[in-house]
């Protein structure tokens, strides 16, 4: 994949470094760190979710042969089991990296000891980089989407957590990212914790956000919560939405309301209840199979232009519609690069300044929001991505049983995996 570093044919070759590399290694340099990328080619550099564990390491492999000093990787290296064979290989002599140590400052020990099912690993969201780049101008710290600690080990860390929860009983309504970090924390401060998922299995969104094409490495997150609970012994009862009457036998101390959001299908859309329409959800989850279709995608989030592409790879024709001036809006730039790049390899069409007005049948009706005319497309079949909204089943019966109440994640307000993963970790941390 070494192509993909730069331009073909301009600026340093892999030649080139290794030259440099050796003239280096002359003048008594002790080791080389050897990386590929720079702020113009930026997805190199620091890689989004789409680049695999090991894709670079041919630099090192290159330069480890021509020098006898010691040579360091970095390479989106997550897993023990992979940095241990590629030194094995005598591809280099160090393992690097940065991500991976802000996810899980105790990488290197859970390595060593032999817990890797411990490690919490860096799923590659670049909710750092974004923050990071964002730090300057908005006061918000860097910080992690998986590791609410980072950056804040001065006001939050485990041996800050008062231990006082006496065993008494929490209930955590929903296992998504939110509902597990919450219970973690409340394990550890003593409490005991009993979560409800009214699915199969834990995750939530999650579940659904790792189905893509190469978004496999978000459900690691998921692996590591469920470890979690596991570890800390936290009950947890699949296929179970609790009602009122199994929440009270509980006498809880509080209740955590975790149980995340649905697809947001505005009623004012005529015709969006029909038999050919999808939220991403169904097609996330299998529940719709769509093969070798004209299909639209409407609204061009995350969700969206993952669910796009999921779709074009099945072979399906699809066309993208978006309301806003630009496909993807919100989205950080290297996450949109990088999967904009692979949808344009499925010839997907986009349609930004389109707005949905209505949809009889078969054919969806658009506003272009330029011109203010009206535009008609067939499709065989229509997804509709227009965001999430809060999941307020049980609010008012909630608010009113029990004396404490806290929201987190989605069911709070519909967010990312680093707006689950805070409220989770706070509202755990602060309950007195």
């Amino acid at each position: 994949h070494m192509e993909y570093a730069g331009l073909p044919g301009e600026g340093l070759c892999l030649e080139d470094g290794v030259k440099i590399a050796k003239h280096l290694a002359g003048k008594g340099v002790d080791a080389l760190d050897v990386s590929a990328g720079i702020y113009e080619t930026m997805n190199t550099a620091w890689e989004p979710v789409g680049f695999d564990q090991g894709w670079k390491m041919n630099g090192a492999e290159a330069v480890k042969k021509a020098v006898r000093i010691p040579v360091i990787a970095a390479s989106v290296i997550r897993e023990p089991g992979y940095a241990e064979e590629v030194l094995k290989e005598g591809k280099c002599d160090f393992i690097g990296s940065a991500r991976a140590f802000f996810a899980d400052p105790d990488w290197m020990r859970k390595a060593r000891e032999g817990k890797e099912k411990e490690i919490r690993k860096c799923i590659s969201c670049l909710y750092c980089m974004e923050t990071l780049m964002a730090a300057d101008m908005s006061g918000t710290p860097m910080g992690c989407a998986i590791n609410f600690q980072g950056c804040r080990e001065d006001k939050y860390s485990d041996e800050m957590l008062k231990k006082d929860g006496e065993k008494r009983v929490v209930a955590v309504i929903g296992a998504g990212p939110a509902g597990m970090e919450a219970a973690r924390i409340l394990a550890m401060r003593g409490f005991s914790p009993v979560v409800f998922e009214k699915q199969g299995e834990v995750g939530g969104q999650i579940a659904l956000a790792s189905k893509p094409p190469k978004k496999e490495k978000t459900g690691w997150l998921i692996d590591y919560q469920k470890y979690q609970m596991e570890k800390l012994g936290v009950e947890v009862r699949l296929n179970k939405a609790p009602t009122l009457e199994e929440l009270k036998a509980l006498h809880p101390y509080a209740v955590f309301v975790s149980h995340g959001s649905n697809p947001i299908m505005p009623k004012s859309i005529r015709g969006i209840g029909g038999a050919n329409v999808y939220t991403p959800v169904e097609i996330l989850n299998g529940t719709v199979t769509l093969e070798n279709k004209n299909v639209a995608v409407v609204g061009s989030g995350m969700t969206g232009i993952e669910t796009a592409e999921l779709l074009g790879d099945r072979g399906n024709k699809v066309t993208v519609f978006e309301m806003a001036d630009d496909i993807g809006p919100g989205i950080f730039f290297q996450n949109l690069i990088d999967v904009m790049g692979r949808v344009s390899t499925h010839g997907t069409k986009l349609y930004p300044k389109h707005r949905l007005v209505e949809i009889d049948g078969t054919t969806a009706a658009f506003e272009n929001t330029e011109t203010k005319e009206q535009e008609r497309f067939n499709f065989d079949a229509i997804v509709v991505s227009l965001g999430t909204s809060s999941n307020t089943e049980l609010k008012e019966e909630l608010d009113k049983e029990f004396e404490r109440v806290v929201y987190l994640g989605d069911a709070k307000q519909a967010g990312r995996i680093e707006n689950a993963v805070r409220t989770g970790y706070l509202a755990a941390a602060q309950l007195n």
